[in-house]
């Protein structure tokens, strides 16, 4: 079982299918790809800038996202991806009792335990639609050091409102929020603390580039806390951990206003499309979606049908490495209208047979 979506490499070995032949809904990418704006950035960096060092401390590219968000600049931390954020922020918090709503990404459980932390679960179940019960969540959290949930959730897809977020910040406690999926979310940004940061000095926010920007090849993220939590984080990162197309890249982000217009347009129809659609289909009943990618489970086990799509050039994440789910979970990424009509097709085909 691949611990993530989207690895064509070993799709390809197993299946023989060419890495540029699959269609894959196994990772939550903008499949309007990537801007022409930020390719030019590109190969502006490998023309001019590739025999120089990046700048360490991403001067422009902390100060362009600090203006995009309001804050100060030492309120931004850039990185290698959310997940080297992720593992830097659990370093810094003293070693306790992490509380995580599950099922989730597995990355946080993996770097509570590199840091130290003991992780204490919170079931998630499918009678609430995944959300969590804020009073039953507030009260485990009592008896805890810290939490650390997405907001979007990923495999989930379930959004806290901010009147949750500002519940959960106001007990004081340490709280980590992870927003990959903020800018693919219709009201994400609606429902984020990111301006509510001096409110919370325990706070830190997680962000991505990859999915909206769809540039997981390039690993870029940042992270938002106060500056006494952005100088701890700072401290434990490794020198040039973002190199300069990535820099570039993060530095055009603010300007892409009409690149996330067409991102909502597109999710606004697709989003519901395929859910819909996938709740037409015998035996899969299909989770409201918050986000760009949906929480399926099948009347059996995945894996005959993650084989059958893949025999057909298409991936979908099978979900039983997610703590808390089974081998009849599997998750998939909206795509464009095409694309989501050959993945329904493919399994009106393929669901008899498995």
């Amino acid at each position: 079982m691949e611990p993530h979506g989207g690895n064509l490499r070993r799709a390809s070995e197993r299946y023989g299918t060419p890495a540029g032949g699959w269609l894959d809904f196994s990772a939550n990418i903008n499949p309007l790809g990537i801007p022409p704006v930020l390719k030019e950035a590109l190969h502006r960096v490998v023309e001019e800038e590739l025999e120089h060092y990046p700048d360490p401390d991403c001067k422009q590219l902390v100060t362009v996202l600090a203006q995009y968000h309001g804050l100060d600049r030492e309120n931004v931390l850039c990185g290698n991806g959310a997940s080297e954020l992720l593992q830097l922020a659990l370093q810094i918090w003293p070693k306790g009792r992490l509380l995580l709503p599950v099922p989730s990404f597995i990355e946080y459980e993996q770097a509570a335990r590199l840091g130290g932390h003991e992780p204490v679960f919170f079931p998630l179940t499918k009678n609430e639609g995944f959300v969590p019960d804020m009073d039953r969540l507030c009260a485990q959290l009592d008896q805890c050091d810290g939490l650390v949930l997405g907001n979007p959730n990923n495999p989930t897809s379930v959004l806290l409102s901010k009147a949750d977020l500002l519940r959960l910040g106001a007990t004081g406690k340490r709280l980590l929020v992870d927003e990959a999926f903020v800018e693919l979310t219709l009201g994400g940004e609606d429902n984020s603390l990111a301006r509510h940061l001096q409110d919370f000095p325990n706070l830190i926010i997680v962000r991505a580039f990859t999915k909206s920007l769809a540039i997981p090849g390039l690993r870029l993220g940042y992270a938002l806390g106060h500056k006494n939590t952005v100088q701890a984080l700072k401290k434990r990162q490794i020198p040039w951990s973002v190199n300069r197309g990535a820099q570039a890249v993060g530095e055009v982000f603010p300007f892409l206003a009409e690149h996330r217009e067409k991102t909502k347009a597109w999710l606004s129809t697709e989003r519901d499309y395929l859910w819909e659609g996938l709740n037409c289909l015998p035996g899969i009943t299909a989770f409201q979606p918050a986000t760009n990618f949906i929480l399926c489970q099948y009347k059996k086990e995945v894996g005959p049908l993650a084989d059958a799509l893949a025999r057909c050039g298409i991936l979908i994440r099978p979900g039983e490495n997610f703590r808390g789910l089974d081998s009849c979970w599997f998750r998939v990424a909206v795509r464009s209208r095409e694309e989501n009509q050959c993945l329904l097709s493919a399994l009106q085909e393929v669901l008899p047979n498995v």
